[in-house]
């Protein structure tokens, strides 16, 4: 029966080619592993068959171990081509379950690829969907762009410009409110704050002092009996404490109408400006004196008051051969006093004609001669109020005008 087997087994192997599937070859492998088994058997069953035979004269001892020996081999190979099929068998598995993942992965990949795929043909789908319906949102605005704006749209739009502009005119004020500005060009002397600071008006100190040297003014208080002789755009001369033969000629800028009382005295504040001073170097804080001019006389001729006497009511001077002359004055200071006619530029007098005129043959009226001012009146004039020079000056027959005199000036001036 092995022999029978065996050559079908061969019959079978001889028609295994390349071209042979694997299953159909793990088959007949599996077929020649059966018939191994059968010839092991075969041969271990011969192996004890020769091993219980006696020896004798038709089959000796020698005979009997070889054919042992024969049977052994026999089941050794038999064992070994076993093996053999079995890891060709193993093999050839092997192989099938790698094809088999290999197509198994291959498989997967292919299903991958087709999700994938889907999902791609799905989100460009959307992409699509999405892009021609932002398309038509487009052509839709576009069209509306195109129509004319309704009255009520544009009414909408104003009230937007409106709140706008509020909104700006808003900001711009709290802007304007946190920037400080200098109300006058000038240079900023003190600084008693810095920014970021809080300022509260009426309880902080003052932030800025600026000085403004374009402009000096000079801020002085004046007596309620001489105030109403100080008129705006009335002219002032300025002398300095610390500036010697400096003199500066100033405008009166302001005449305050209320007034000021300071230990029972009232007084009314007085501003002057200062003009053309920018060759005095002048400095803010600076004592000064101040002569406001309430009348002068200029290009006029004058003589020192001590030359003109009065007699009757009229006016006269010793000319220099000690003759009288009467003359007509004017405007004086205390001085030196005006004359308006009776003498001419050049003509010579005495200074002191006294006792000149009461010795010439000059006319008298009645009454003594005498100086226009004594020594002691001219010393009087200079304390005098106002009213009070008014009244002496025409108690002397004298024009009622009264003043300073200036140098490189007229005669005039007053200075309370």
């Amino acid at each position: 029966t092995s022999r029978i087997d065996y050559n079908d087994l061969l019959k079978t192997f001889a028609t295994i080619s390349s071209a042979s599937e694997k299953t159909e070859i793990v088959a007949k492998i599996d077929a020649a592993v059966n018939l191994t088994n059968k010839l092991a058997d075969a041969s271990s069953l011969l192996y004890d068959t020769f091993e219980n035979t006696v020896a004798s004269a038709i089959i000796p001892e020698s005979e009997i171990s070889s054919l042992q020996s024969s049977a052994l081999s026999l089941q050794s190979k038999m064992s070994s081509d076993q093996q053999s099929l079995i890891s060709a068998k193993q093999s050839i598995n092997s192989q099938i379950l790698s094809k088999s993942e290999k197509v198994d992965s291959l498989r997967d990949d292919i299903v991958d690829a087709e999700t994938s795929l889907a999902e791609i043909k799905a989100t460009a789908a959307r992409n699509e969907a999405s892009a021609q319906n932002s398309l038509d949102v487009s052509e839709l605005n576009f069209l509306k762009l195109k129509e004319p704006a309704t009255k009520a749209e544009l009414a909408s739009l104003r009230a937007q410009v409106n709140s706008a502009q509020v909104n700006v005119a808003k900001i711009q004020r709290q802007i304007d409110k946190a920037t400080l500005t200098a109300p006058i060009d000038g240079t900023i002397v003190e600084l008693n704050g810095q920014v970021g600071d809080l300022i509260i008006k009426d309880q902080n100190e003052t932030f800025a002092t600026i000085l403004n040297k374009d402009t000096f003014f000079i801020e002085v208080n004046i007596e309620e009996v001489e105030v109403n002789q100080i008129q705006k755009g009335q002219k002032v001369i300025v002398t300095f404490d610390a500036i010697e033969e400096v003199e500066v000629e100033g405008e009166v800028n302001f005449v305050s109408l209320m007034s000021v009382t300071s230990g029972g005295i009232v007084t009314y504040p007085v501003r002057i400006t200062l003009k053309d001073w920018s060759a005095a170097p002048i400095r803010e804080g600076m004592t000064t004196y101040t002569d406001f001019i309430i009348g002068e006389a200029n290009d006029v001729l004058a003589v020192p008051v001590g030359a003109v006497v009065n007699r009757g009511g009229k006016s006269f001077v010793s000319l220099k051969d000690g003759s009288p002359r009467e003359v007509e004055t004017g405007f004086s200071d205390g001085s030196l006093v005006a004359i308006k006619s009776g003498l001419t530029e050049g003509e010579k007098i005495i200074e002191n004609p006294s006792s000149n005129l009461e010795s010439s043959n000059a006319p008298r009226t009645g009454g003594s001669d005498s100086p226009i001012f004594t020594e002691e009146e001219r010393a009087a004039i200079q304390s005098m109020t106002d009213e009070e020079r008014k009244a002496f000056l025409e108690s002397k027959g004298l024009g009622a005008d009264s003043g300073m005199n200036r140098p490189g000036g007229g005669m005039g001036g007053y200075h309370p």
